[in-house]
Order: C-alpha cells, then sequence, then structure tokens
C-alpha cells in the first residue's frame, strides 16, 4: 500500500481488505494501529475512502478503550484531515462528499469525547481543543442553511456530548482538573453560540417564501437540531451567556432586524428551564428588553416574533412567580401578553402563556385581574374565533374571577354574562360536533365550575347536567371526569344538593338503559366518589337494590380501588 509503484487498483483492493478485517468482531484494533496508520496516508485525499473508514472505526466498540488509536485518529482528523476540510469547503461547500465526511468526523469525535477528557486531565487538553475548534469552524462555516451548506448542524451533537460529559467529570472529586478542562474549551462554545445566531435566524418572509417545501422543512429541522446551542453556552459559561445574548438582543431591537430578535429570543426560550435565581438579574434585564416589542407590526415576522416572545415567557413563568418582585414582574408580562390575544396568528400561544400566569391566582396577576377579564372577554364574545381559543380565553376569566371579591361589580355583572354564554354555547348547534371539542369544553366547564362562586352555581347545574346527559356517553372518560368535579363542588352547597340527586339518579337511569358498557370503571369511580359525600340518594338506609345500576353490574368497584 505504501509501495510508490503500486497501482491505484492495487491500492484501493488493500485498503477495502483492511476495512473487511476492522469490521470482524473481536478483531483487536491496537493491533491494527500500524496498519490503519498507512491506510490513512493512503487515503488521505480519497473523501469517499476516508469517510468510510471513519464510520467503520466510529462503530467498532474498541475504538473507546484504545486510547493510543484515538488520539492518534484525533490528531490526523485536526492536522491532515482538516487542511483538506478547508480546501474542499473553498471550492464546493456543498458537495454530498464533503457532507459525509464531515458527518463521519463527528461520529469519530463523538465516540473520542472520555478518552480525549482521560488524556486533558492527565496531559493537557491541546488536542480537544483543537478538535473543538475544527467543528466549531465547520458550525459557523460560510452560506445559508440549506441553500448553500448542510453541513453546520452537524458537530451539534459532540458539543452537547462533550458539555454533559464534562458536568459528569465535574462532579467527581478531581473538580478543579475538570473544571479547567472546561475553561479551556468553554471559548468554542462562545464562538459556536455566536455565530447560531446568524445561521438560525429565519430569511425574511419575502426570501422564506422563495424556499421549496423540501428545503423550509430542513431549516426547521436544522433549528430542532441545533436548539440546545445556548444550553451548551450556558452550562460551559454560566452568566456570561445570559449577558451576551441580552446583548444581541438590544442590538438587535434596536436595528429592528425581526428575524435576528427572533433567534436570539429562540435561544432564551431554550436555555429559560436550566436557569435559577442567580440569573436573575440578566431575566429581568430581558424581560425589560421584551417589553419594547409589545408595538411589533404586521406579517409573517412580526407574528413568528410574537409566537417565541410568548413561548419564551411561558418558560420563564415559573421565574418570575418565584422571584421577590413578582407582582410586579407579573403585570408586566401580562400586559406584554394582552395585545397579542387579538391577533390571529398569535391568539393559541398568547393565550396559553396568559393562562399559565393567571392560573396561579397571585396578587400580581389581581393587580391586572380586570384588564385580562375584558381583553379574554371581548375575545370570547367574537364568534369568528375558534372554540377552543374561545374555552381558553374563558378558563382564564374563570380564574380570575375565582380571585374577585364577591362584591365587586364587574365580577357580579361578569359571572352574569358568563353563564348566558356557557348556555349558548352547550346548546348551539355545533356545540356537539366533535368529540374533540366536547372535551374541550368539558374541560373548560371543570374550570368554570370549580371557580364559580357558591351563591350563582345553582345557575350553573343545569346547564353543567344537561352537558353530562351527552358528554357521559359521548366522551365517558371527558364527562365522567366533570361529573367528578360537579359532584364535589355542587354536593357541598345545601342550595343545590336536592337538584344534584335528581341529576345523579338521570345520569344512572340512563346508564342503566344502555348497559352493557365499555366505560364500566368510569361510571363506578364516580358513583364511589358520590357514596363518600352522603347525599341523600345514597344516604344511610338506602338499599343498593334501589338503584338501576346495581341489578345490572353489582356493588362492583373500580380496579383502582379494590
Amino acid at each position: 500500500m505504501g509501495a510508490e509503484d503500486a497501482s491505484p487498483s492495487t491500492r484501493q483492493a488493500a485498503v477495502e481488505c483492511v476495512e473487511q478485517w476492522v469490521k470482524l468482531p473481536g478483531v483487536g484494533l491496537q493491533q491494527w494501529t500500524p496498519v490503519l496508520s498507512v491506510v490513512f496516508s493512503a487515503v488521505s485525499e480519497d473523501s469517499a475512502a476516508l469517510t468510510n473508514l471513519l464510520n467503520i472505526l466510529a462503530a467498532n466498540d474498541e475504538l473507546s478503550s484504545t486510547d493510543q488509536l484515538v488520539h492518534d485518529l484525533c490528531n490526523y482528523i485536526t492536522t491532515v484531515v482538516a487542511q483538506k476540510l478547508l480546501t474542499d469547503l473553498a471550492e464546493d461547500i456543498g458537495c454530498d462528499e464533503l457532507a459525509s465526511l464531515v458527518s463521519a468526523i463527528c461520529t469519530v469525535a463523538v465516540t473520542a469525547i472520555p478518552t480525549l477528557l482521560r488524556n486533558a486531565r492527565k496531559s493537557g487538553s491541546e488536542l480537544l481543543c483543537d478538535l473543538c475548534s475544527l467543528l466549531a469552524n465547520i458550525c459557523s462555516c460560510d452560506g445559508s442553511y440549506p441553500i448553500d451548506e448542510m453541513i453546520s448542524d452537524l458537530p451539534a451533537q459532540f458539543f452537547t456530548t462533550l458539555r454533559e460529559n464534562i458536568g459528569s467529570f465535574a462532579s467527581s472529586s478531581k473538580y478543579d482538573e475538570n473544571r479547567n478542562v472546561a475553561t479551556a474549551v468553554s471559548s468554542y462554545y462562545a464562538s459556536v453560540c455566536r455565530n447560531a445566531i446568524t445561521k438560525m435566524s429565519f430569511p425574511p418572509a419575502e426570501c422564506f417564501k422563495e424556499y421549496d417545501k423540501v428545503q423550509r422543512e430542513q431549516f426547521h429541522r436544522y433549528r430542532l437540531a441545533r436548539s440546545e446551542v445556548s444550553v451548551d453556552a450556558y452550562f460551559m459559561m454560566g452568566r456570561d451567556t445570559l449577558v451576551f445574548l441580552n446583548q444581541e438582543l438590544e442590538e438587535a431591537i434596536a436595528k429592528g432586524n425581526l428575524c435576528r430578535i427572533e433567534c436570539v429570543v429562540f435561544l432564551w426560550e431554550n436555555v429559560a428551564d436550566y436557569l435559577s435565581e442567580e440569573d436573575y438579574t440578566e431575566i429581568c434585564q430581558n424581560l425589560e428588553l421584551c417589553t419594547r416589542l409589545s408595538g411589533i407590526g404586521e406579517g409573517t415576522d412580526a407574528d413568528r416574533l410574537a409566537n417565541t416572545v410568548m413561548r419564551h415567557l411561558h418558560a420563564l413563568s415559573h421565574l418570575v412567580q418565584e422571584h421577590d418582585n413578582a407582582a410586579e414582574l407579573e403585570c408586566h408580562v401580562v400586559r406584554l401578553v394582552l395585545p397579542f390575544i387579538q391577533r390571529k396568528g398569535v391568539s393559541t400561544e398568547a393565550l396559553r402563556t396568559l393562562e399559565k400566569f393567571v392560573s396561579e391566582r397571585s396578587k400580581g396577576i389581581l393587580r391586572v385581574g380586570d384588564e385580562i377579564s375584558q381583553c379574554c372577554y371581548s375575545f370570547f364574545m367574537d364568534e369568528a374565533n375558534s372554540e377552543q381559543q374561545r374555552l381558553e380565553a374563558l378558563k382564564c376569566i374563570g380564574y380570575i374571577l375565582s380571585v374577585k371579591p364577591s362584591d365587586d361589580i364587574m365580577f357580579e355583572n361578569c359571572h352574569r354574562l358568563l353563564v348566558t354564554r356557557y348556555q349558548k354555547l352547550l346548546y348551539g348547534e355545533r356545540a356537539f360536533a366533535s368529540v374533540s371539542f366536547l372535551l374541550q369544553v368539558c374541560d373548560a366547564v371543570r374550570s368554570a365550575v370549580s371557580n364559580f362562586p357558591p351563591e350563582h352555581l345553582s345557575e350553573m347545574l343545569p346547564l353543567v347536567s344537561q352537558l353530562l346527559c351527552n358528554a357521559l356517553f359521548t366522551n365517558p372518560s371527558a364527562g365522567c371526569a366533570l361529573a367528578k368535579t360537579a359532584v364535589l363542588i355542587f354536593g357541598h352547597n345545601t342550595s343545590t344538593t336536592p337538584q344534584l340527586c335528581a341529576c345523579i339518579r338521570q345520569w344512572l337511569e340512563s346508564f342503566a338503559s344502555s348497559l352493557p358498557s365499555q366505560s364500566i370503571e368510569e361510571w363506578l369511580s364516580l358513583i364511589y366518589q358520590a357514596s363518600l359525600l352522603r347525599l341523600p340518594c345514597f344516604g344511610a338506609g338506602t338499599s343498593p337494590s334501589k338503584f338501576p345500576l346495581s341489578r345490572n353490574c353489582g356493588n362492583k368497584l373500580p380496579k383502582s380501588m379494590t
């Protein structure tokens, strides 16, 4: 193979022979190290052969335990192969062979991480840094994905896996040594995060609409594949990552670059779940920057940005609600969310985020309760909005009503309007047009019943009972869940107990006439719960034989109660 007079076909045959031997189980990679060195020298300019050989080695279970081979292989990648990559990137960045080679390099790099970290602790992190540098350059290569290049996402797994492995090492007894390794590679994480903002930003709408369907799907997958980039940077550099993201966000806002703003907020959204009270300074600064986005205009890019902001606020909700100044922060967040509820392309995310905050029934939410109720009621009254969205708005109103004083004038007017609207919703032509919509209705009614004032429950019971007469047989799971809530709420209210008993008897008679039923478990669970309240219809001295149900299925309890 190393002979100068060997023909290309002879060399190719020799390479293929080595490949086949290395594939054999239990071959012992250590023995083949000298041969592999010759083979790699022979194929250094052959992308296809190099790719194949790297993939074969990466798939061999012995590679990760053969330290010297891993060291030699990574050194070869960061010198010989890196030089070839630079040449190929300059000539044809979109070449399929180049993408395959980069993929193989990344696969080997991920496999080599444990060995590289062990060696870095013993003899320094130079080789690991060289590999990080090469892969960081690939992440930030020129061109737009997927139009110009399709390789910048490939190193993502390496950087995430390296971060996770450094974290596990950091929990060991040799913390200082591991911290030194993390410090050595942190600059590459900063570089990757910095360049990711440009690479992951959507093209402006007028450009993105020129992408075909496949290209649009590829770009969405690309963003998903690289979504951990801010998480990786945060774990390696801590608060400095958040400071950097806020700086980038402020600059993008100043320039009015909606696509870049959206990307920075997207990176914030992904890291939000990992933040703690130690990051409150940067979080509060970020919320202040987000409030500047309340006046963004119309259009595809603006709607995408607004939706990302809503998801970001939702992700930060737990930290906002636990802050010492939570009440003020919640008011700021809610006032940012409310204008977007009426915006057709953003309503779903805005309502989801609003519900996340109002469901806590905090003091801060009470401060803006009237604003929330007015906005959500206007949205609910607009029949052009979807049923699901209107129900979400209704749930938000229910949460607000549950914390309002009973003598509040707005509260008094609002609950009566809601009863009227519920009646129209439950009895309308489309009320039970689909099982999925019925499920949404039951969910919304459960929320409303749980939060309705006791003095007005008598107005709700007939509506709930009428709904259950349908729901218990159309969607027994959702119907029985609502019925259990109704039994608990109305059963503890003396003014509604007689009506409730009549309703329960009606439900049971209807159920008995429909036996046998596949929903026996849900029904028995409902009956068991009702019996625990000792309602008159389940009182002492009432024989089980008086209930139509008992004649058909006895006194059997649900499996979960036996």
